[in-house]
């Protein structure tokens, strides 16, 4: 029998230590009420988080086989060369996390009413049980592919330390996107394992693999934990104005006010070269796909 001391984070935002008893391998599920606003929680303790802050969950939850450590799970991105996490969608939907200060689940969007780009996934999404988590790559697509990500161009940067200091309970990490998963499939042919399963299996620049954050409740706070927001910068016009959708977009958001200090979060146009990249031709070529891209219409 283990002791166990955790800060827990209630939804008022106070701040409280609670002790747990928990067996080494085993999970416990613990009862609390806020020591400031009197709601009650379930807390779920177990060795693997032992130490790191932790964010009371709604319902009490418990490990399933595809649970990682975020811990370990940084120890091996690491270890491969990755320094990063990074988030990709449309201008619309980004326009929303700014607006939101959040990284957003798509569930969350649509149980709120707040605006997102349509996305074929989303059904297949729900059946599997990922509707309301939030993804992300460890590896800049654009950049690794030499092309737009298919995404969105806009890019959220965050610190690969995220892992060990968000309070994240568990992370997931597929074997291949989701897009790609079948009814039936097992477990195990969508998600690795364990860690060493994932240490032996994953590749980084593998663009099916991606993490997944469950138990989140569908948000990752923005303020604070975004290190870099990259925009696609390809020159395009808007129907018949000569202002770039690039530029749209950033007028719309008034990035220093949206989404903190300009010291903390840096801003950044990527501007491609095109013998190497091609994603101008890419959005230069289909105009529906750069007004899907790019679009934010429907916030005027």
């Amino acid at each position: 029998m283990t002791t166990q001391t955790h800060t827990l984070t209630c939804r008022c935002k106070f701040k409280f230590e609670i002790t747990v008893f928990c067996e080494e391998g085993n999970i416990e599920d613990e009862g609390y009420s806020c020591f400031n606003c009197g709601k009650e929680h379930s807390f779920r303790a177990s060795m693997p988080i032992q130490g790191k802050d932790v964010q009371i969950l709604e319902e009490g939850i418990r490990r399933q086989p595809e649970d990682l450590d975020p811990c370990e799970v940084y120890r091996v991105l690491r270890e491969k060369g990755a320094d990063s996490l990074h988030h990709a969608n449309t201008a619309l939907t980004s326009y929303t996390f700014i607006k939101e200060k959040k990284l957003l689940s798509r569930k969350y969007v649509v149980d709120h009413g707040l605006q997102q780009t349509s996305q074929y996934t989303d059904k297949s999404d729900d059946k599997f049980g990922i509707f309301d988590d939030i993804f992300m790559d460890a590896v800049d697509i654009h950049l690794q592919a030499g092309n737009r990500n298919q995404y969105g161009p806009i890019l959220f940067k965050f610190p690969l330390e995220l892992l060990n200091t968000y309070p994240l309970v568990f992370v997931r990490v597929t074997r291949q996107n989701p897009s790609d998963w079948s009814v039936g499939q097992t477990v195990e042919k969508r998600y690795y394992m364990s860690i060493h399963d994932f240490e032996k299996g994953y590749a980084l620049g593998n663009f099916s693999s991606m993490l997944i954050f469950p138990y989140i409740n569908g948000e990752l706070d923005l303020m604070g934990n975004l290190k870099e927001l990259v925009i696609d910068s390809p020159k395009l016009q808007w129907g018949v104005s000569e202002m770039a959708l690039e530029q749209e977009f950033l007028d719309a958001i008034k990035v220093k006010k949206s989404i903190g200090e300009p010291s903390k979060t840096k801003l950044r146009l990527r501007k491609c070269n095109e013998k190497t990249c091609g994603c101008t031709k890419a959005y230069r070529d289909n105009d529906v796909i750069a007004r899907k891209m790019f679009g934010i219409e429907k916030y005027k």
